[in-house]
């Protein structure tokens, strides 16, 4: 058998699926965008910085079109690439002059002119050799991680190699903030929306839960023999109002339990009817049998009979008095019957258990006992056949049953009644 689940459970989490699905395509929507912009921002800065760089190492001053200038008269050797104006912080430079000797510097986060590293100086050389005019690339060096760019510049006569590095680690950190507080949303969003949606779900499936309850009890009812109160089991008319899918499920249920309660009600009556005409037929029957047993007695002790007369007559009187049993068990049957119905309705219509009062279970038992042997004889020993049916509602009239096991050989009769206080208290 398959672990129930709850529709509230399976509906939030269907929410929750397709809400996490949005939630990672809008952040994934939204870093991309975020990135490039950053990027570009990056990269404009980059540029910027190039230029700046380049023009100050070409002529000792800011200038973005260094191809039209000419080197200023009486420079001895061209300045520092990092001290041109507007250079950021945290900013790498290399010059790779002719003979391929390299000035290498490094603007830390202090304003400070500092040395690289010879491994950062030759990842930065190699990288140039690498890189195509006017492109950049990231480079991971000792002080952190870079945009770089390199391009040839003319110094002294001379063409030299220039490379430029801005510190991406303002970008990286605000892609990552960012990163960070659209993950953080997003949990936030399916936690609320997981608990508020929960809520909602079970506030909204009360009803059904309601009608449910209403299903069960009526299915729980004694339905299989007497009089059945179902009405009381109707759901409310409030939720039975089709407005909605709940009210379609509480408006189908009281239709049900309306057509089986007139089902029942239909099949009480024609019991009603059968009970009530075996109990006449029983009833009138009994005064035409006395006379016939009293006519036949009479006649045998009145008149004069021969022998097969005699017997005949024998044969009358049994099987009258066979007949005059029989009506007599199926009036008691009836009587039996009759008295169980109000107690039924009662039980059904209370769901309580029904008042009894003490009774000598030792000595039911042994009548019940010698009514089950006489019902088990042969219609050839005088039996009417009803007894077992008569020791069966006397037996359930006070809580228990019979049961007949039958084999070949062998047939036993199993008397069952309830000992619980329930049963014995006035």
């Amino acid at each position: 058998m398959r672990p129930r689940r709850s529709v509230a459970n399976r509906t939030v989490a269907g929410v929750l699926a397709v809400l996490a699905v949005v939630l990672i395509a809008l952040t994934a929507t939204t870093m991309t965008l975020a990135t490039r912009v950053v990027e570009t921002q990056l990269q404009d800065r980059l540029d910027e910085v190039w230029q700046r760089t380049a023009g100050f190492l070409s002529e000792g001053r800011d200038d973005r079109d260094i191809d039209r200038l000419e080197p200023p008269e009486g420079s001895p050797e061209a300045p520092d690439p990092l001290g041109a104006p507007g250079v950021p912080l945290d900013s790498v430079t290399l010059v790779i002059d002719a003979q391929g000797n390299l000035d290498a510097g490094h603007l830390t986060v202090e304003g400070e002119t500092g040395t690289m590293s010879d491994a950062d100086a030759a990842a930065l050389e190699a990288l140039a050799a690498q890189m195509e005019p006017g492109t950049t690339e990231r480079v991971e060096l000792s002080t952190g991680r870079y945009l770089v760019r390199a391009a040839a510049v003319e110094r002294s006569d001379q063409i030299e190699t220039l490379v430029v590095g801005v510190s991406s680690a303002e970008a990286d950190t605000t892609v990552a903030t960012l990163l960070s507080v659209q993950v953080a949303g997003g949990v936030v969003a399916l936690l609320a929306v997981g608990g508020l949606g929960w809520w909602w779900t079970r506030r909204a499936l009360t009803p059904l839960s309601q009608v449910a309850d209403a299903a069960v009890e009526a299915a729980e009812a004694p339905m299989s023999v007497g009089a059945v109160a179902l009405q009381q089991h109707r759901v409310p008319a409030e939720l039975e109002q089709r407005r909605d899918e709940i009210g379609d499920v509480g408006s189908a249920l009281n239709t049900l339990i309306d057509s089986v309660d007139t089902a029942l009600s239909a099949r009480n009556d024609s019991e009603r009817r059968l009970r009530e005409f075996v109990a006449d037929a029983s009833h009138e029957l009994r005064t035409p049998l006395a006379a016939m047993r009293g006519y036949a007695e009479m006649l045998q002790l009145s008149e004069p009979l021969s022998p097969s007369g005699r017997d005949q007559l024998k044969r009358v009187m049994l099987q009258s008095g066979r007949m005059s049993d029989l009506v007599e068990s199926l009036l008691l049957l009836a009587r039996l019957d009759a008295a169980e119905q109000p107690e039924q309705l009662e039980q059904s219509a209370t769901r309580a258990v029904p008042r009894r009062k003490q009774v000598d279970l030792g000595e039911l038992v042994v009548d019940a006992a010698m009514d089950a042997h006489a019902a088990a004889r042969s219609t050839t020993e005088g039996s009417t056949g009803l007894g077992l049916a008569i020791v069966r509602s006397v037996a359930q009239a006070h809580g228990g049953d019979v049961v007949v096991e039958t084999r070949p050989g062998r047939t036993a009769f199993t008397v069952t009644l309830p000992t619980g206080n329930s049963y014995l208290k006035e």
